[in-house]
Order: structure tokens, then sequence, then C-alpha cells
């Protein structure tokens, strides 16, 4: 896999897999719809954890930042890249006024 940035960092390497600890969210869903429908015997309620599940395996196929945890890693040549590589002074700057007192 090719180097990558962090737009959020600045960190330049080698992006990880995301983490897989957010799939005892998936578990607290399941358990809890499930006992739900089971009591209530409202087996459509069993469509939550299950778009949940898929909305979360979509999700995981991303890689993430391994300093700050960011799932915004670009490619080093692109646009967002070239600009990450520069450093945040090199972004979008913001205006303040700094001329009224408070």
């Amino acid at each position: 896999m090719k180097d990558r940035v962090c737009t959020h960092c600045g960190f330049k390497g080698q992006p990880v897999p995301q983490d897989a600890e957010t799939f005892f969210v998936d578990a607290l869903f399941w358990s809890g719809f499930g006992g739900l429908a089971a009591t209530t015997g409202l087996l459509f309620l069993m469509l939550i954890p299950l778009a949940w599940t898929i909305y979360h395996l979509a999700l995981y196929k991303k890689t993430q930042c391994p300093k700050c945890d960011n799932l915004d890693m670009v490619s080093l040549d692109s646009e967002k890249g070239k600009a990450a590589l520069l450093g945040p002074d090199h972004g979008i700057t913001v205006w303040r006024d700094t001329s009224s007192s408070h």
C-alpha cells in the first residue's frame, strides 16, 4: 500500500485498518433489539440492528491514521495531500476581528 498523508494531523506513512472494537456496539444492538423483538413478538425490529451492521461493515473497510485515528488519509499526490504536507499554516485562513475589545 502506498504512503498516505493525514489531513487532520499531517502524519505521513502507512494507514492502518479501522479498529474492530466498535463491533461491540453491534453486539449491543443485536442483543437489545433481539431481546425486545423476542419479548414483544415484533420481529420487524430486527431490521434495525441488521441495517446498522450492514452500514458498519461498509464503513469498516476504511483505513485510519495510526497517530490520530482520523479516517481522512489521502494520497500524497492529490490536492488535499499536497495541502496537508504543507501544514496547517497553508490551508484556509479564517478572518478574525482582533480590533474589537471584549
